[in-house]
């Protein structure tokens, strides 16, 4: 197989099997399409990489300046990816699970004063229907906590009244 033939592969098993978002499935086929590449240059075929492989790679995405929240998911496509490779008989096993990364620190999300959250939510000019749509936007989500892809993907359907 070459680099194509495993990347489109695995993006139909991100679809079908994992149902995976579209956000994850451009990450992931980022960082395999990448990684792949990484192995390629070395003339190493996926089946034929180890736990060392997968670590030099960690480290070169490290060198490189990647944030750890990056290499970490980096790591974690490809741990997906070669979860795919196994599950369709390609692979025997999955090297990536012997691969640790370091922990990413999470920053404490900012939370907005009350005067901020008034401000926010008076921008939008309520005299049009753009206007109107905003502000329902923003107050649904700062009163439900979704995310903007999930607001986005809202269909009428959804609401329950």
């Amino acid at each position: 197989m070459n680099t194509v033939e495993y990347l489109d592969s695995f993006e139909k098993y991100l679809l079908d099997v994992k149902h995976a978002s579209t956000n994850t499935l451009s990450s992931y086929k980022r960082d395999v399409k990448r990684y792949l590449s990484f192995l390629e240059n070395r003339g190493i075929s996926p089946c034929h990489a180890g736990k060392d492989t997968i670590s030099l790679f960690y480290n070169s995405l490290k060198a490189e300046g990647k944030s750890s929240a990056s290499v970490s998911r980096a790591v974690a496509s490809i741990r997906s990816f070669y979860n795919y490779l196994v599950y369709s008989g390609k692979c025997n096993s999955n090297p990536a699970d012997a691969v640790t990364t370091e922990k990413c620190t999470r920053k404490i999300p900012d939370v907005l004063s009350g005067e901020e959250v008034d401000l926010l939510l008076s921008q939008p000019d309520t005299t049009d229907s753009k206007g109107i749509r905003d502000k329902a936007m923003l107050e649904v989500l700062y009163a439900t906590g979704i995310r903007v892809s999930e607001l986005i993907a809202l269909n009428e359907t959804d609401v329950n009244l």
